[in-house]
């Protein structure tokens, strides 16, 4: 599945609107400058895993990484 944003993401795999989440964040700035890598899933709990690249503009990219 992919996701326009992480609120996107969030949306749809709350259960119910309730849950923690566990977010992961990298600094990947020798791919692009200030860009970071943000990995997001539920907590506690089997669920889908997204990748988001944020851009110093403000712009989310999902990604899947292999």
């Amino acid at each position: 599945m992919e996701y326009k944003n992480i609120y996107d993401y969030i949306a749809k795999n709350m259960d119910n609107m309730h849950g923690d989440f566990t977010v992961t964040v990298t600094d990947v700035s020798e791919m692009e400058p200030d860009m970071l890598l943000a990995t997001i899933h539920p907590a506690d709990r089997d669920g889908n895993t997204a990748d988001f690249y944020l851009h110093a503009d403000g712009r989310e990219e999902y990604t899947t990484l292999v």
